[in-house]
């Protein structure tokens, strides 16, 4: 408590409120008095440190101006979900608008050695694991993403519920910072609400005569609408499918990503092909698309989709592992197969439906991006649809893990046969900043990683809420 509140208290609040302060901050880090003390180390004496005098001075403040709440998160204090809920009501009962959530940030070792570094060492808990925990939770489906902010050593995630409260999720990496300071290069700090991180050398479509796309330049959180009835997969072809047409993706939720991410006239392509979605909706915007099909079926009820659409786009049968493509790459675009699905049609060698476990599913995943990694144009764009998965009661973490395979093949070309800071990808777990090219490839023959390939960059949008062909709202990232 700052000295003298109790006798001078209405006195300093009206300075505070004078001074023109936009906020306040109050730093509480478990709602449990005991548990907030032996984090933050009060004195015996300290009046503040009674949760009763906390809440009082707590409500005073954001009587008058807006209140934030900061809660360091760690290991004895808020480290679950339980406790980030019990953490937000209490902030809600004393008037809080916002309540940030801030990871301890990641140090190297560079640091001296001391109590400091152990501590952090000890404690810190990653707010992914935070985050990945309240999103099983049922009381999740009440919070609204309201924005997130994405740099090289800094992210945040941001939420708001029905009555207006905000939660924001930070996470910052000293390590990452130093590594960029280190580098000699001169950055530019801009600050813009487009989910793609700009760098030089990267094209910009919405720069070449493209209207701008509101969806993507106001937040990183996209909603998609529903298709026209017209655009509906057709019950004869949803029957002739083995899963039923689960996993159908629509025409609107490809669109605007043709539109964002090429030109017209460029070669949009779908590696994953299924039902065809992603190619009418190339089409549609003046691109021309092609698509691949591993399984023979389906690749014909692609056809007959595009043909019901009078769409032009080749469906080609195999899998990018072993076929190429038509043509070189501008974008492609993908709602990628999901595991544990108990595919019923024919298994063929390389069907990821079909997977037996989740470790060659990913491996070949893999093995499709690196190989349409050499196939893209030095300033193609990659998009890659996926969502977490629950497989028998088991959270299987599908969207991180593909965030780390596109994030391990995908940079910037102009850093081919350079030590590489590793893409920044907090779709999934965040890989080691510096990696040289052999290391990106080092699962993959030597000689598919040519000292000129590694061409492009991939955003990953993956999904929250209810399966892939239902509503949800996507979240943009860049990885390269």
């Amino acid at each position: 408590m700052v000295p003298g509140w109790r006798a001078h208290g209405p006195q300093l609040m009206d300075a505070l409120v004078a001074f023109g302060l936009s906020w306040i901050e109050l730093s509480r880090h478990h709602p449990l008095q005991e548990r907030n003390d032996a984090i933050m180390l009060f004195r015996p004496d300290a009046p503040i440190a009674d949760v009763a005098a906390f809440v009082q001075t707590a409500r005073r403040l954001a009587a008058r101006l807006p209140l934030r709440w900061v809660c360091l998160v760690q290991r004895g204090g808020v480290d679950n979900a339980d406790a980030i809920a019990q953490y937000i009501a209490c902030a809600r009962s004393c008037g809080a608008s916002q309540v940030i959530f801030r990871e301890v940030s990641r140090l190297d070792d560079a640091y001296r050695s001391n109590g400091t570094l152990r501590y952090i060492g000890e404690h810190r808990v990653g707010v992914d694991t935070l985050l990945d925990e309240r999103m099983q939770q049922p009381w999740w489906s009440r919070w609204q993403p309201d924005g997130l902010t994405e740099g090289d050593y800094f992210w945040n995630v941001r939420l708001r519920d029905d009555a207006g409260l905000q939660v924001v999720f930070e996470s910052a990496a000293d390590a990452a910072m130093h590594t960029r300071h280190a580098s000699g290069d001169l950055y530019k700090l801009v600050f813009f609400a487009m989910p793609v991180c700009v760098r030089a050398g990267m094209r910009l479509p919405m720069c070449c005569g493209n209207p701008p796309m509101d969806e993507f330049d106001q937040r990183s959180w996209w909603t998609p609408t529903l298709d026209d009835a017209a655009w509906v997969l057709l019950a004869d072809l949803r029957a002739a499918d083995p899963l039923n047409g689960r996993d159908c993706g629509w025409f609107n939720q490809m669109r605007p990503f043709v539109r964002h991410f090429s030109r017209p006239g460029e070669q949009v392509f779908d590696p994953f092909c299924g039902f065809g979605s992603t190619l009418p909706a190339a089409a549609l915007e003046g691109r021309n698309a092609h698509g691949m099909e591993i399984d023979p079926a389906r690749a014909q009820l692609a056809r007959a989709r595009l043909q019901q659409h009078a769409a032009v786009a080749p469906v080609v049968v195999g899998s990018l592992a072993d076929t190429a493509p038509v043509a070189p790459l501008d974008l492609y675009l993908t709602n990628v197969p999901y595991f544990g699905w108990h595919w019923r049609g024919d298994v063929l060698l390389g069907q990821l439906y079909a997977s037996g476990d989740y470790a060659s599913y990913l491996t070949g995943m893999r093995a499709v991006f690196h190989a349409l990694r050499k196939r893209m144009r030095p300033d193609g764009v990659g998009v890659a649809m996926v969502q977490n998965a629950v497989v028998g009661g088991r959270v299987i973490p599908q969207a991180w893990d593909v965030g780390r395979i596109l994030a391990s093949l995908f940079y910037p070309a102009r850093a081919a046969g350079a030590v590489l800071p590793a893409p920044c990808s907090r779709v999934g777990a965040r890989k080691r900043r510096e990696q040289s090219q052999s290391r990106i490839c080092a699962d993959l023959p030597e000689q598919s990683c040519p000292a000129g390939s590694g061409a492009g960059r991939a955003v990953a949008a993956g999904m929250t809420g209810a399966g892939r062909a239902g509503s949800g709202t996507w979240k943009l990232r860049t990885l390269a």
